[in-house]
């Protein structure tokens, strides 16, 4: 196991022996409270789902009551949640050459980090990779994804996806093909019409008419909801370049409500920036991402809609100094697994 972090520094720096900062961690705005969360999901679970009944009032008889043939049909769903685990460790010779040295213990202890600023800059660091891991795989996780080469293991599993269904991956399989848009395909059935003037880049104009086929492409019921669309950090910058032509800014619901959120005819926006990121560098591994520029992506969906299960604020970091090894370790377990709860409230589009 490689080091959790590694220093090729030579010659002389000034240094500080406790101070020192981490990469700043983006995940944008809050969304889990859109979701409807289980917290203690230990394999999986059925979700109830009962069909809306109509069509079973008549014009009375006059003698007794009879039951019209019209029921609510009753499905089940599977909330199936994947066990995922993640694992560092670090050496203390690693910072043998810097002033952080200064901070080890000494003797043979010198190898042990516990109690150390060393071991508060890797517990920072893992903490932040957990949580990138964590909103990464929440939407692009795929049970079936596979690699080749370094990103597989030797099964051809893509370990870094292949731990249970994502977003993305329960909507595709869970909706009509009326409610998955794709942008920039016009070949494409459905599509949003869109034709982009360059790959991966939006005018204001195609912004706006990626929205309203999202739209048009809504059912009744979801329209009829409180609901949400999220769209990548490229959708969002088109989107309010358009507004900065029209003269409107988004400065007035920020005077609102003290956030800068973007909304469209009235529907919250949520940018997720983060999926551009992943995109691009991860297009290869990513279902319906074709290449680096396929970035554009917008999902509209009630309010509650989606069922997340996990067991992550019960899980605990386990960490311990390996004598034998000379290293000191920190690892961290738990589930996750998502649904769609009604295919009815839910429309994507996305750039393939």
């Amino acid at each position: 196991m490689a080091n959790a972090i590694s220093t090729s520094i030579t010659g002389y720096h000034q240094e500080e022996v406790a101070k020192y900062f981490l990469s700043p961690l983006f995940l944008g705005q809050e969304y889990l409270n859109k979701f409807t969360l289980y917290p203690d999901v230990r394999s999986s679970m059925k979700l109830d789902h009962f069909q809306s009944a109509e069509y079973i009032t008549v014009p009375n008889a006059g003698s007794a009551f009879s039951a019209d043939a019209e029921n609510s049909a009753y499905t089940q769903r599977t909330l199936v949640v994947g066990n995922l685990e993640a694992e560092m460790e670090q050496r203390a010779n690693t910072f043998f050459a810097t002033v952080k040295s200064q901070a080890l213990k000494l003797g043979t202890a010198k190898d042990n980090i516990d109690g150390t600023v060393i071991k508060e800059i890797m517990a920072g660091v893992m903490l932040q990779a957990v949580k990138r891991d964590f909103n990464r795989q929440l939407w692009f996780a795929n049970i079936n994804a596979t690699a080749a080469g370094s990103d597989a293991d030797a099964t051809g599993r893509n370990l870094d996806y292949d731990v249970y269904d994502g977003i993305f991956e329960v909507l595709k399989d869970g909706l009509g093909s009326g409610q998955k848009l794709v942008i920039d395909i016009s070949s494409a059935s459905p599509s949003t019409g869109c034709a982009l003037a360059a790959s991966g880049v939006y005018t204001g104009a195609e912004v706006i008419s990626i929205f309203e086929a999202v739209y048009n492409a809504a059912t009744p019921e979801l329209l009829e909801l409180p609901k949400t669309m999220f769209v990548s950090g490229v959708i969002a910058n088109a989107y309010r370049k358009y507004l900065r032509a029209q003269g409107i800014s988004e400065s007035f619901m920020v005077l609102q409500d003290g956030t800068p959120n973007l909304t469209w005819d009235g529907i919250p926006i949520i940018v997720r920036r983060d999926w551009d990121s992943h995109i691009a560098s991860d297009h290869a591994l990513i279902d319906g991402a074709t290449d680096a520029n396929s970035v554009g992506r917008v999902v509209m969906v009630a309010d509650g809609a989606i069922a997340v299960g996990t067991d992550f604020d019960n899980a605990s970091v386990e960490n311990w100094y390996s004598q034998d090894q000379k290293a000191y370790r920190m690892r961290f377990g738990y589930k996750c697994g998502t649904q769609l709860m009604d295919a009815k409230l839910a429309v994507t589009a996305l750039h393939q």
